[in-house]
């Protein structure tokens, strides 16, 4: 019995050193980790009769490779890949960094603090936001200039329709994304024009009053009347 007790506390401590809780989404979601590693998770289903779910795994595990190799170490990890009876695909994938996954799935995605953010990844905080309280949003918006009032919280920016879970508590978020708990939320829509911000793929300078000059991040278009995509904040303790 005393055996027994010990072999219980022993797992607890453990618990408590290294966290039991295992990212098992039951959508494609990303969990940022606190050393700064992006776990992403892809489920999905295959609507493509044609298409041969082996065929898929050699294409992730050859550009897995092929961006390794440009890399010239290993930061990308495959960790799981299976596919079901009904084609249902689970995949998950380890990025040693943010950066990683943004270069590799050529997407926005960011996680750093506000300030940096700002400075340097061009991040305007173009939106409104709520804040948020033991895993609820508040009800009223929230200027950005009261965000930057207050501490250099970290963050994560990202532009695809998925979940996402963070290291901290959630503090705020946009008014594009929908909170699920303390610490995970997920993009809810890209709001109309006025309301969210686009990738900061360039700047331009706009002119205010006073004739002060504020620098404002805006997406180049290839195509005319192409849809810019939305960028949602997510702001952690």
């Amino acid at each position: 019995m005393k055996n027994t007790k010990g072999l219980i506390l022993a797992v607890l401590a453990l618990c408590v050193l290294t966290g039991c809780s295992k990212f098992s989404p039951k959508e494609t979601a990303v969990s940022v980790g606190k050393e700064g590693t992006v776990t992403a998770a892809v489920i999905d289903t295959l609507d493509q009769s044609y298409y041969d779910g082996e065929e898929l795994k050699a294409s992730v595990e050859e550009s897995v490779a092929e961006y390794n190799a440009g890399a010239g170490e290993d930061t990308i990890t495959v960790e799981e890949f299976e596919i079901g009876e009904e084609k249902d695909v689970k995949l998950f994938m380890e990025y040693a960094s943010y950066k990683d996954y943004a270069a590799f799935n050529n997407v926005d995605f960011y996680v750093g603090d506000i300030t940096d953010g700002y400075n340097n990844g061009g991040y305007r905080f173009e939106t409104t936001f709520c804040q948020v309280e033991k895993g609820e949003a508040v009800e009223g918006e929230i200027k950005r200039e009261e965000i930057f009032a207050g501490a250099n919280h970290p963050m994560v920016v990202f532009s695809e329709p998925m979940a996402v879970e963070v290291p901290g508590e959630i503090l705020y978020v946009s008014s594009n994304v929908e909170v699920t708990g303390k610490k995970s939320a997920r993009m809810a829509g890209t709001g109309t024009e006025n309301e969210t911000e686009t990738e900061p793929a360039s700047e331009s300078t706009a002119e205010t009053e006073g004739d002060v000059q504020e620098i404002t991040p805006v997406v180049e278009s290839d195509t005319e009347g192409e849809e810019k995509t939305a960028l949602a904040y997510i702001i952690y303790e």
